[in-house]
């Protein structure tokens, strides 16, 4: 969860105020100049008085591939099976990352996350993404 939060002043009120969460659409263009598409989940709270509050982004997601669209509130997939390597199998824990440590230092390719034939920092990194997707 992303915890952005910004003071303001001046709320005179809406669908969003007081903690509903809504969406915004936003697009951005990566270093090759290629345009992605994106959303955030907002929640605006007021502190008593609707003139203060503060704006909290609570997710944020975005697609990875250029120039495809990408529907407010999916977050893509979060199915962690890539790196599920260990019992309880369905669940990525501990176990899971001593057994593809194991694997990666001894050069097994079950440890080759994206698949390219090598057991490299790639590898390394989409091990320690797929875990961080909380889907534990």
């Amino acid at each position: 969860m992303i915890a952005y939060e910004e003071y303001f002043t001046g709320a005179s009120g809406g669908a969003w105020l007081d903690g509903e969460p809504g969406f915004i659409g936003f697009s951005f263009f990566s270093v090759d100049a290629q345009r992605h598409y994106g959303w955030a989940e907002l929640e605006v709270y007021n502190v008593g008085d609707p003139r203060w509050g503060y704006l909290r982004i609570t997710l944020i997601a975005y697609e990875s591939e250029p120039g495809v669209p990408i529907a407010a509130g999916n977050a893509g997939s979060t199915d962690c099976t890539p790196i599920d390597f260990a019992e309880p199998f369905g669940t990525i824990d501990l176990a899971d990352i001593a057994v593809f440590v194991t694997a990666f230092v001894a050069a097994d390719l079950s440890a080759d996350i994206n698949a390219d034939g090598l057991l490299d920092l790639s590898d390394l990194t989409d091990f320690v993404t797929y875990f961080l997707l909380d889907c534990r």
